[in-house]
C-alpha cells in the first residue's frame, strides 16, 4: 500500500519510478549464523536470550532418504529453520540493515522481497543513479553472505497511460550482469504493473475464483446453505479479500467482470435464477460485496493508522486539519484531505483513507479493539449500503 502511494504521488506530478525487484538465491538457507548472531546482540537481544537463539540455531543437521537407504548426517552450519516461526523474523533481522545501504532510494523490504524504488523525470539519470545504488548493495550481499539471482531481478518503469514508454540508453546491470525489463510483477502476492491498472491481477484472481464457483455449483444440490456459504469463505471470498485495500478501486470496466462473479456464486448458494437481484441476497448471507470489502479493508487500515500500530514512514502519509491551519473550525481534528488531480491519487490510501476515515469516526465508536471496531463496521456496512456509494 505504501508503494502504491508513492508511486501514484510520483505519477501525479509527471514523473517515472523505476523499481527494480530483487531475488535473493535461497535466502533463508544461506543466513551466515556468525553474522546473525552478531546482529541480534547488535540489536540488543543479549544474555540467555542470545544463548537461546544460538542454542536454536546449532546442532541442526540434514541428511537425504532414497529408496529406504539414509545418507550420512550432515550438520547445518547456515540458514535459518523454513516453516519456523522464528526463520521469517530472523532472516528479515538478518536483511533489515540493508535500507541503510543508500539513502538515494526507497527500500520496500518483505521477507526475501526486497525491493528498491527511485523517481524522478529523465530515465537515463534514474538508470545511472539505480546503477550506482545497486553496488552498494552488492556489497552489503556480500559481505552479509547473500547471493543473488540475477536471471530472476528485474525491473519495471512505472508510468502513467499519457506518457509514451521512455526510451534510454543507459543499461541497468547488476553483478556485471544485465537486468532485464518487465511490464508486471508479482509483489507479495499481487500481480502490479507499470501502469497500476491491476488488469493483470484481476484476471489472476478471476481464474481462482471461477474454480472456486466450479465447486460450489457441483456440490450446491447436495449440501445446505449453511455448509455453501461456508465454501464461499474457503474457495471465492479469500481471493476478493486478499489486499483488496489496493487493487480492488480500480477502473469500473476491470472489476465488473469480478462483481459479476461474486453475483453469479451468491445466486448458485441460494439457488436463485440467473437474473435474480442480488443485494436482498448479500443482506441475507451477511456477505458482504466486493466494493464493501474494500471499504472495510480501507478502513481497518485507518483505524491501525489512527491507534499508531503502522510503520513509522507509513504514518507519514497523514496529517490533521489543525497542522495546515489554526482555525478552530469543526475538521480541525480531522485528518487532511489531500489535492488529487488523477485518479491514481483518488485512489490512493493517503486520499481515499482520509475520506472514508473522516466519514466513518463520526459514526462508529473506535477507542475499541481492531475486533470489534471490524464487526461494528461490518455491521453498519450491512445497514448502511449507500455509505460505500456516497464516499466511494
Amino acid at each position: 500500500m505504501l508503494l502504491v502511494d508513492k508511486v501514484a504521488k510520483a505519477l501525479q506530478e509527471g514523473d517515472y519510478v523505476l523499481g527494480v525487484f530483487i531475488d535473493f538465491s535461497k535466502a533463508f538457507d544461506t543466513v551466515n549464523h556468525e553474522i546473525l548472531l552478531s546482529k541480534l546482540w547488535h540489536y540488543g537481544i543479549r544474555g540467555i536470550t542470545h544463548k537461546w537463539l544460538e542454542s536454536y540455531l546449532d546442532g541442526r543437521g540434514q541428511y537425504v532418504t532414497y529408496n529406504s537407504i539414509d545418507s550420512s548426517e550432515q550438520p547445518i552450519k547456515c540458514g535459518v529453520p523454513q516453516g519456523s516461526i522464528l526463520g521469517p523474523l530472523l532472516f528479515l533481522l538478518y536483511i533489515n540493515d540493508i535500507a541503510l545501504v543508500s539513502s538515494v532510494v526507497l527500500p520496500i523490504l518483505f521477507a526475501d522481497d526486497t525491493n528498491v524504488f527511485l523517481t524522478g523525470k529523465n530515465v537515463n539519470s534514474l538508470m545511472k543513479s539505480m546503477n550506482d545504488e545497486l553496488e552498494k548493495i552488492m556489497v552489503w550481499l556480500y559481505a552479509n553472505k547473500l547471493s543473488l539471482n540475477v536471471n530472476k531481478t528485474h525491473y519495471l518503469i512505472f508510468r502513467s497511460p499519457g506518457k509514451s514508454k521512455p526510451v534510454f540508453d543507459v543499461p541497468l546491470h547488476i553483478a556485471g550482469q544485465r537486468i532485464k525489463e518487465d511490464f508486471k510483477t508479482k509483489f507479495l502476492g499481487v500481480i502490479l504493473d507499470n501502469k497500476l491498472s491491476w488488469d493483470h491481477h484481476i484476471q489472476y484472481i478471476k481464474t481462482k475464483i471461477a474454480k472456486g464457483i466450479g465447486v460450489i455449483c457441483r456440490v450446491r444440490h447436495l449440501l445446505n446453505v449453511k455448509t455453501l456459504c461456508t465454501l464461499y469463505n474457503c474457495f471465492v471470498y479469500p481471493y476478493l479479500n486478499y489486499a483488496a485495500e489496493v487493487w480492488a478501486d480500480t477502473s469500473a470496466n476491470y472489476l465488473s467482470s469480478v462483481i459479476k462473479l461474486q453475483k453469479k456464486v451468491i445466486r448458485i448458494i441460494n439457488h436463485s435464477q440467473r437474473y435474480e437481484h442480488t443485494r436482498p441476497l448479500f443482506t441475507k448471507f451477511n456477505i458482504l460485496r466486493l466494493e464493501e470489502i474494500h471499504f472495510l479493508k480501507i478502513s481497518l487500515v485507518m483505524f491501525k493508522v489512527h491507534h499508531k500500530e503502522t510503520p513509522t514512514v507509513f504514518n507519514k502519509l497523514f496529517t490533521r486539519n489543525s497542522d495546515i491551519h489554526s482555525y478552530a473550525t469543526r475538521q480541525a481534528s480531522q485528518l487532511h484531505v489531500p489535492k488529487a488531480k488523477t485518479n491514481y491519487m483518488q485512489r490512493a490510501i493517503s486520499v481515499k483513507g482520509v475520506s472514508i476515515w473522516n466519514t466513518i469516526s463520526q459514526k462508529i465508536n473506535y477507542d475499541c479493539s481492531l475486533l470489534s471496531f471490524k464487526i461494528s463496521l461490518k455491521k453498519y456496512i450491512m445497514n448502511n449500503p449507500n455509505i460505500v456509494t456516497y464516499i466511494c
